[in-house]
């Protein structure tokens, strides 16, 4: 039964180690040509990507995911390029809104007009690699998958080297790296997209409203869990200063390597995880909860054990002005291993296409999360950031779960009822 699962996940998260590989061994290149202010100016371009992505095209790629498996009843080729309408006109709002708050902006982040309306440009492009992606997964595709991912990763690698090393550009040469690779992977998408017949210029306001329903109520979710991941660096910067936020981001990316095989796994469950909650069988949803819970008790021994091992990593890895980062890691990590826990949970929402619903999640964590950074960093200095998300991404957990227990019953129980 998990023997396709695994195999397509084993692929997946290869190439997503792969991937997250290439920015990884950037960090010691990074951290030996960067100050910690011009690496904490860096992380606040992530941020800001990291915020502006679910809003640039209303988070409706997922909706690509779902109605894949609708296609014997839609028109798929229409509904795609009607997503592509949405992409391009929430791209032109957030340039206009960037003009009209741009210095709001800039005093919260350090960044100027330009690279705000990059970072918009960026998330635009991201999109459309995400709608490649997601199509090459649910059909099933995980080498190309693959392919795509990792060579837009390398091209990035390639560019910041040039960048940062050979014309000493500092956090800018950083950031144009990244921006350059993933525009042109947005059109490389295009022409992707295109080549599966996927582009039916035909307006559609029924499609537009399906994918808009779909997707807007997860911008709150998806933003929220931006927020939560991004305004302990936004605090930081504002109460500890720049310097720390760019010690404590280079913990963040450590505790990274557990995330990105979350989400790898996380991207070859969710088809395989969709195809049998349709068989609709108790015997099958069983095994899945039996599963889960193995799931749980894997992420969250693999957090303690990064915690643990965390400063030799970085002893070994990056310039000693950026040791203290060790400190921040284990917590994150648990962090991060609530939020895979999470997510789990978030899949069963999206089967029920009940998105509308995780607005109750994000409306609880996200104001906590904010209230614990101030409170925490105040008080306990850059580590109490770290604090402030393993207890948000918890209650997010917890809450989901209640959530998702009431759009899909699912057999939680079944062990102790059996004993």
């Amino acid at each position: 039964m998990f023997k396709k699962l695994f195999q397509s996940a084993t692929i997946y998260v290869s190439s997503t180690i792969l991937n997250a590989a290439v920015p990884f061994f950037l960090i010691p290149i990074y951290t030996r040509n960067m100050s910690t202010e011009d690496y904490g100016l860096f992380s606040m371009f992530q941020m800001v990507l990291l915020i502006f992505g679910p809003v640039v095209g209303l988070s409706i790629h997922g909706a690509v995911t779902r109605q894949y498996f609708e296609r014997d009843k839609i028109d798929f080729a229409k509904y795609v390029t009607n997503t592509l309408l949405v992409l391009l006109s929430s791209t032109v709002i957030i340039s206009v809104l960037n003009s009209v708050f741009s210095n709001i902006i800039f005093n919260l982040t350090d960044l100027n007009w330009r690279w705000i309306q990059l970072a918009i440009l960026v998330a635009a492009s991201q999109f459309l690699f995400q709608v490649v992606l997601v199509l090459f997964q649910v059909q099933h595709q995980p080498y190309k998958y693959g392919a795509f991912l990792i060579s837009q990763s390398m091209l990035n690698g390639i560019l910041s080297i040039v960048l940062v090393v050979n014309f000493n550009m500092g956090w800018q040469g950083a950031v144009l790296g990244l921006s350059i690779s993933y525009i042109l992977y947005g059109f490389i998408g295009i022409f992707i997209i295109k080549s599966q017949k996927l582009l039916k210029f035909q307006y559609s306001y029924s499609y537009i409203k399906h994918a808009i329903k779909f997707g807007v109520p997860l911008i709150p979710v998806v933003l929220g869990m931006a927020l939560i991941n991004v305004s302990d660096r936004l605090f930081i910067k504002n109460i500890v200063g720049i310097e720390a936020a760019g010690i404590y981001t280079i913990g963040y990316q450590i505790s990274m390597i557990l995330m990105i095989v979350i989400n790898s796994f996380n991207k070859a469950w969710v088809p395989w995880f969709f195809e049998r909650l349709k068989l609709d069988q108790l015997i099958v949803r069983k095994r899945i909860v039996k599963f889960t819970y193995f799931y749980f008790i894997i992420v969250i021994v693999a957090a303690v054990v990064l915690g643990i091992l965390s400063p030799y990593i970085i002893s070994f890895y990056v310039a000693e002005e950026f040791h203290d980062a060790s400190k921040f890691v284990l917590w994150i990590s648990i962090g991060y291993a609530f939020n895979g826990m999470y997510k789990m949970m978030t899949n069963y929402v999206h089967y029920a296409q009940k998105t509308h619903l995780n607005f109750g999640v994000m409306i609880i964590v996200v104001p906590l999360n904010l209230i614990l950074n101030n409170l925490f960093i105040t008080h306990f200095g850059a580590i109490g950031a770290s604090y402030a998300s393993a207890l948000s991404f918890l209650l997010a957990f917890v809450l989901m779960w209640v959530l998702s227990s009431k759009v899909y019953s699912m057999p939680w129980f079944s062990l102790l009822k059996k004993r």
